[in-house]
């Protein structure tokens, strides 16, 4: 189908085999969430996906969101973790946060705070993470195997028995959230996290809660079934019921291939993003070795040598300066 959504600058789309994404405005004015997604090796398969969504839109929440991911795709980047080991994702949201704090003291965020969502595949393990109301699903073709706990009050209150889960889609404290990474804090909030073995039939669901109104419309059906891609993207455009940004990313690790194995966030991104925002990674200009080459000519590398001992032995034999006289004459 041809879609009649129009994507603007801070919206991102991602399309490749397994992995499809889309991070938009929904019916506000800017979009405060942010998706990354890096393939790092594919056999054994090895990748990274994150979501997350911006907290107070005045806090600059996009900067928060738009940091930390790009941040936990660095660190995956560099450093090849061993999934057994338990202290793992309160290691990783321990580099992160002070990561944040750091750059929050050069660039004046101090109380802006983001969701985070974390999706790691390494060999035939998935690691799941997060913090805050942004949610991670994880199906199987049998069905839901997992769903994460939303870190809100709301959700607090359903537990204890206060509301009920009616009660909270309206209830005036919907979007407050109890965990956050959060810039100036000093500390990370715990982490919930879920480790499963891969079967190879897996289908990974992340996203903000701007999409959880979308979820009762989709019939019954599982992610396996929401082929029609373009059509999700254009209805949580122009949901009424929307009244948030709307971020999901869809993951079949069994479907990522060849054609995936790039950042998927780096350079797309750093187009899209708000101008008015400094760079969190800023891009390095590639050098150009060729430019150099171009310019030398035929007296690049050894000919260049050559030419030089050439001109060296022809002044040493007509004696241009001097020196072959001057040398015969200390020798004598």
């Amino acid at each position: 189908m041809t879609s009649s959504y129009n994507k603007r600058e801070d919206e991102i789309i991602i399309r490749q085999s397994g992995i499809n994404g889309f991070s938009i405005r929904g019916r506000r004015n800017y979009n405060e969430d942010f998706i990354a997604v890096e393939v790092f090796s594919e056999n054994p398969l090895r990748m990274a996906v994150v979501l997350c969504d911006g907290v107070g839109g005045s806090e600059k929440g996009e900067v928060a969101s738009r940091f930390i991911a790009q941040e936990t795709i660095e660190l995956f980047r560099n450093t090849e973790y061993e999934l057994v080991h338990d202290k793992l994702v309160m290691g990783i949201a321990d580099k992160l946060v002070e990561k944040l704090d750091e750059f929050a003291k050069t660039e004046d965020i101090t109380g802006a705070a983001t969701t985070w969502c974390l999706l790691y595949l390494q060999g035939n393990k998935a690691l799941m993470a997060h913090l805050g109301d942004s949610r991670i699903y994880a199906y199987r073709r049998d069905g839901l195997i997992y769903q994460s706990r939303d870190h809100s009050i709301v959700s607090d209150m359903i537990d204890r028995g206060a509301i009920t889960e009616e009660e909270a889609t309206n209830h005036p404290m919907k979007n407050v959230i109890s965990r956050a990474f959060e810039a100036g804090k000093g500390r990370s909030d715990k982490a919930d996290k879920k480790m499963i073995d891969l079967q190879g039939d897996e289908f990974f669901v992340l996203c903000s809660d701007g999409f959880n109104p979308v979820f009762p419309k989709m019939k019954g059906q599982t992610p396996y079934q929401w082929d029609d891609f373009e059509s999700i993207i254009e209805h949580c455009s122009k949901d009424e019921d929307i009244n948030d940004n709307v971020s999901l990313l869809l993951i079949e690790p069994s479907q990522v291939t060849d054609n995936s194995r790039k950042s998927l966030d780096q350079k797309k991104v750093e187009e899209k993003a708000s101008q008015s925002l400094k760079a969190v990674l800023p891009e390095i200009p590639p050098v150009e070795y060729h430019t150099a080459e171009a310019k030398v000519g035929f007296l690049s590398g050894y000919r260049l040598w050559a030419v030089v001992l050439v001109i060296l032995a022809l002044f040493w034999y007509f004696d241009v300066w001097g020196v072959a006289e001057w040398v015969k004459g200390k020798l004598k």
